[in-house]
């Protein structure tokens, strides 16, 4: 799981291979900054974090 941006530097593909990049401490920001109107605002956001991860290290012989 990507926790912080400053990590992305050894995976320098990523912005190319992931349309909407999350991380752990934009959502940080977004949840202390009062950004999320909703539960289901943050739930989205997360979701979309722990997609991404699974897009960028899918193991194509994996069933997960």
């Amino acid at each position: 799981m990507l926790l912080y941006r400053c990590c992305l530097y050894v995976l320098q593909d990523y912005y190319s291979m992931v349309s909407d990049p999350l991380d752990l401490s934009k959502i940080m920001l977004k949840f202390h900054g009062g950004s999320y109107g909703s539960l289901q605002q943050f739930t989205k956001d997360m979701r979309d974090m722990f997609d991404n991860y699974k897009a960028y290290f899918a193991d194509t012989e994996s069933e997960v």
